[in-house]
């Protein structure tokens, strides 16, 4: 028979089980093939488990090591549980405060409230001639800021064509 294949078969999880058995007879025997000595005490092995069994004894001894174990007793000390509790409520009320300011809602004065409320123009002629010199103001200020930015970029150019030549 040929039991390099069949081990490969083994290995490979797609044996029998008669194949199983035959593999096991023969790595029990003595005469294994020399290229295969290497496997025999894998066999040898799962033979020697299987064969194991509990003694009849073996729930009474493993209650009689368990009885025998000593359970420490743990004296918990009166001043440190209370020197515990405190650091816990400490900490709670530390945690709320926190919580507190973070979230505390923002009083606004009825004062600021009536001020941003009112007109300041009572014409309604006279708040758009504001508004609309506010705005010219705004626009003279932003072409002058585009026509300096401009000079900025025509100056970036001209010294880039001088770095190219």
């Amino acid at each position: 028979m040929d039991y390099n294949s069949l081990l490969e078969k083994y290995w490979e999880g797609e044996t029998s089980l008669e194949e199983e058995k035959m593999l096991r007879v023969y790595f029990n025997s003595t005469d294994v093939a020399p290229d295969l000595i290497l496997y025999k005490p894998f066999f040898l092995y799962q033979k020697v488990e299987q064969e194991k069994t509990l003694s009849d004894n073996f729930e009474q001894e493993l209650l009689a090591k368990i009885e025998l174990e000593e359970k420490p007793i743990v004296k918990i000390n009166r001043k440190q549980n209370v020197t515990y509790y405190l650091y816990r409520i400490a900490a709670a009320l530390a945690l709320l405060f926190g919580v507190w300011f973070l979230f505390k809602p923002v009083v606004i004065e009825t004062e600021q409230i009536a001020a941003v409320d009112e007109d300041t123009f009572d014409d309604p002629e006279e708040a758009f001639n504001e508004l609309k010199s506010a705005l010219l103001l705004v626009s003279r200020n932003f072409e002058k800021g585009k026509s300096e930015s401009m000079k900025g970029v025509i100056k970036i150019n001209t010294l880039r064509k001088t770095v190219k030549k």
